[in-house]
């Protein structure tokens, strides 16, 4: 007998959502995705005393750091003058987001 999915929905408040939809674009997967992600990972995860969820957060805000920097460090160096658009994002694809999360990030 093979196993069967079955569907779940829930609500969430604006601010919620838009936490999720942020997380998820950054993430460069749908809402309801990252949202199935999130649920399994709790299932998967087993008893938690709060410090592993603490951590997953930090490791979100770093990335988030991280990818603002990105991003902050191309729109200068562009308008500064001192790179073309191509050459800016390959800079800060090459120096600033080669490792992190071991994907190949971009800005955009």
């Amino acid at each position: 007998m093979g196993h069967t999915s079955k569907t779940i929905t829930f609500r969430l408040s604006g601010s919620q959502y838009d936490q999720l939809a942020r997380e998820a674009e950054l993430r460069g997967v749908s809402t309801g995705e990252l949202a199935r992600r999130l649920a399994l990972e709790t299932l998967n995860s087993g008893p938690d005393d709060g410090v592993t969820r603490r951590l997953m957060e930090l490791q979100q805000q770093l990335r988030r750091l991280h990818l603002a920097v990105a991003r902050a460090c191309m729109v200068l160096l562009i308008d500064a003058g001192h790179c073309e658009e191509a050459d800016a994002k390959q800079w800060v694809k090459d120096e600033l987001l080669k490792d992190v999360d071991g994907r190949d990030n971009r800005t955009g």
